[in-house]
């Protein structure tokens, strides 16, 4: 990996609201803002909570998965017809009031936007993000959404994976997230999976615990969640790309 030179009950809102400002680095806060609040009522939707049944077969539907990863389960799918697609996995599950205890140990956050979204500057921007260039994004110290905070993140380095022959831009962060011990640190793997002869947008965060302390040189980075050895088999569980 190439590194850089320089308590309360929650909903899975604050999920789709990294998903939304986090991992598009808020390139698409409109699109997302309509998800927010136009979907948060609609009747499908909110079925997901009453019926997990129904929120496992959306969300997997979303992944392309046969089964979901040992370890995770559904959180939340949902749709913006002709805008985006997301699915949430993760060890924290709402109950059937669409609530979760807290973010959890781990996470992915999958994002499928149309490509007319993200163009000229935003696409220039999304480029230095996965560049690890400077003004990419992690210079917006208000992107903090309710459980987990960015601003406080710190650049780890970049790195190139592989999914089912198609390129991944790997950029590792770590983070903080908000726990009931209070604000612990998280590795943070943002995704972006580059779908050969596809016009979309596809992204995903993927979050696991620290372990042994903060992440140091590259080889520390080994056998985690920012493993290009270890995002290749992982994402290959689904089919993401067409």
């Amino acid at each position: 990996m190439q590194q850089p030179s320089g308590e309360s009950r929650r909903s899975v809102w604050p999920y789709i609201g990294v998903g939304c400002l986090v991992v598009t680095l808020t390139l698409v806060i409109g699109v997302c803002g309509l998800a927010y609040y136009g979907m948060r009522g609609a009747k499908k939707f909110a079925e997901q909570f009453r019926d997990p049944e129904k929120r496992r077969e959306r969300v997997i539907e979303l992944l392309g998965a046969g089964d979901l990863p040992e370890g995770y389960e559904p959180v939340v799918a949902m749709s913006v017809p002709f805008a985006l697609d997301m699915a949430v996995i993760g060890d924290a599950v709402p109950n059937e009031n669409g609530k979760i205890e807290e973010f959890g140990d781990h996470a992915f956050i999958y994002l499928s936007l149309n490509g007319s979204l993200v163009r000229g500057d935003d696409a220039e921007r999304l480029d230095r993000f996965f560049a690890g260039q400077e003004g990419g994004g992690l210079d917006n110290d208000t992107i903090r959404i309710d459980n987990v905070d960015l601003s406080r993140g710190e650049l780890l380095g970049t790195a190139q994976a592989e999914t089912r022959g198609n390129p991944v831009d790997v950029v590792a962060l770590k983070v903080q997230v908000k726990t009931r011990s209070g604000w612990e640190p998280r590795l943070l793997s943002a995704l972006r999976i580059r779908c050969r002869g596809d016009a979309r947008v596809r992204l995903g965060l993927w979050f696991e615990p620290l372990s042994g302390g903060d992440p140091g040189p590259p080889p520390d980075l080994a056998g985690t969640n920012a493993d290009p050895a270890r995002i290749g088999p992982f994402l290959d569980r689904f089919a993401l790309c067409p």
